[in-house]
């Protein structure tokens, strides 16, 4: 009625600009409009990864209208991101266009953390604190790394070391590294252990005539036989073969070597 006003509601079938009458009796009105697609986000996540690994390259959508997919609409994303190396930089990805969404893509931070290497080196005790000067090691995808370490422990003694080390090479700056190096005592042998003879007495107790030598004791080190403990190998009568079942060792240099029980001494 004249006067009063009116509603209605209209719902653009596509794109571009649309001309709308409205008409009522002798009256009409016209309008035009332009109708946008409507807007696409894809919003890239922040990530952090360590060198070498592969990022997951998370995303979300936001504006897709019911029934819609990227998939659906052909859409396809290339991530212009590198992770070639140690650093920050952005995950964003190739302008895509669309026939039906105006779409924009918004970047974050990818953060590439140095990959961590550490690497093992053994040897026997043999008096020096002498190590290798430079280690190889295999990094992320199959890289030889080296690693500098001075070419010397902070002791000879037996034990365990944490050295410092610095990585070197063509792609040094993407990796940190420790060096565990364990020394291990050496081994030494008995020579001319004997034991006395004795009556039959029902067990396999030993005692000791000579202690015998220790072998293998390294030039100027102070090592010596302790307490040892020594047992027949059976209680019965006849020749016997000797056990040693423990052997202690005294010594400024003790720690450093270690000897095994042995069987077989006559």
């Amino acid at each position: 009625r004249y006067g009063e006003g009116s509603d209605f509601c209209y719902v653009p079938q596509h794109t571009g600009k649309v001309t709308i009458r409205a008409a009522a009796g002798k009256f009409h009105q016209s309008v035009t409009v332009e109708v946008k697609k409507p807007l696409l986000k894809i919003v890239a996540e922040e990530e952090t990864i360590t060198y070498g690994q592969q990022p997951q390259l998370r995303y979300r959508v936001e504006g897709l209208l019911k029934g819609d997919t990227l998939q659906s609409l052909g859409i396809e994303l290339k991530c212009l991101a590198q992770w070639q190396k140690v650093g920050a930089e952005d995950i964003c990805f190739e302008p895509v266009a669309c026939d039906k969404y105006e779409v924009q893509t918004q970047s974050a931070k990818l953060t590439v953390l140095p990959c961590k290497l550490t690497v093992r080196w053994n040897k026997t005790y043999d008096g020096t604190d002498k190590m290798p000067e430079t280690l190889c090691a295999t990094g992320a995808k199959g890289e030889k790394v080296f690693l500098t370490t001075g070419g010397a422990l902070p002791s000879k003694n037996a034990g365990s070391y944490r050295p410092d080390v610095t990585v070197t090479g063509q792609n040094a700056a993407n990796y940190t590294a420790e060096v565990i190096c364990t020394v291990l005592p050496k081994r030494l042998t008995l020579h001319g252990l004997r034991v006395k003879d004795k009556k039959y007495d029902g067990t396999t107790k030993a005692e000791l005539e000579c202690p015998g030598t220790l072998q293998g004791v390294i030039l100027g080190d102070s090592v010596a036989i302790g307490e040892m403990e020594v047992a027949f190998d059976s209680a019965a009568q006849g020749e016997r073969k000797v056990t040693v079942k423990k052997v202690s060792l005294v010594g400024l240099d003790k720690q450093n070597y270690t000897v095994d029980c042995a069987e077989g001494f006559d």
